[in-house]
């Protein structure tokens, strides 16, 4: 806290929060799976009006009041972001935790970003499911077992479920324990309650609504986009300033909310007493 924040191009990446896999790594990709061209240009790049921001720090303010004392805990030791529209969240998330962790001296989660697997079903989610789980034996499994922590999952909307379903049956596979946070939950698929018991892992949501957050498919501010059947997010044509005063905002509004945690008396589980809601 305190530092400047600046945008760093494309496949550069001095913190591992912002770096972005994928833009220099070699394709990995689950064959035969039709796939959407990548957009040949951004219609919407320019950085949005103050509600989306409003409604940013609202939410992810209201999941920080449910997972306080594992925050405050340290129980979070490895963060995966659902990209890609999920990216912000996820850097909101990954500079909180890690401004809390820092200032108590303890390692801060190491923050990777996976492609949602939107629209995969069958025999190519399960072949993307083996793809993720390759990637997790490798880069996350051996922090996660060290610090006998849990991974955090943060994305932005959850309807069916089935974009983190090849990356949560992967953890549950390894035995990694995770968790869910998501700025909108819509409620017309199915119960959360349902949700959580086809997903084996608990979601916590800033709201349940059947309308889309305003940040849901702003790849002008992710600056990446998806196709379903890879690893990782590619980059787009985003602004470069655009995409620097977004994650400026994003980082702003983490920092406001590490300092609302901050102020908190540290006491023994499940007697804090966050914001009032």
């Amino acid at each position: 806290m305190g530092e400047g924040y600046s945008y760093v191009p494309e496949g550069v990446a001095p913190e591992e929060e912002d770096a972005t896999p994928g833009a220099d790594q070699p394709d990995t990709t689950v064959e035969a799976v039709p796939q959407e061209e990548a957009p040949q240009q951004i219609d919407r790049a320019k950085v949005p009006d103050p509600e989306l921001w409003a409604q940013l720090e609202s939410l992810a303010e209201s999941i920080i009041y449910q997972i306080q004392e594992k925050i405050l805990h340290h129980d979070y030791s490895f963060i995966i972001g659902d990209d890609s529209s999920g990216r912000l969240p996820v850097l909101l998330f990954s500079r909180l935790l890690a401004n809390i962790y820092e200032k108590d001296g303890v390692k801060k989660p190491e923050t990777r970003f996976l492609a949602g697997s939107r629209d995969l079903i069958g025999r190519e989610a399960e072949d993307k499911r083996k793809l993720i789980e390759g990637y997790l034996r490798e880069q996350v499994l051996p922090e996660v077992a060290a610090r006998k922590g849990k991974v955090l999952i943060v994305t932005d909307t959850i309807y069916s479920g089935k974009s983190l379903m090849p990356l949560v049956n992967a953890l549950n596979s390894l035995r990694i324990p995770c968790e869910v946070v998501t700025l909108q939950f819509v409620p017309g698929y199915a119960p959360k309650s349902t949700m959580e018991a086809n997903l084996g892992a608990h979601i916590y949501a800033g709201e349940d609504n059947d309308d889309d957050p305003e940040i849901y498919g702003r790849n002008d501010l992710s600056g990446v986009y998806k196709l379903a059947n890879r690893l990782h997010a590619n980059s787009n044509k985003s602004d470069t300033k655009v995409l620097g005063e977004a994650r400026q905002r994003t980082a702003a509004i983490a920092d406001k909310l590490t300092e609302r945690l901050e102020s908190l008396p540290r006491k023994k589980p499940g007697m804090f007493g966050f914001l009032k809601k």
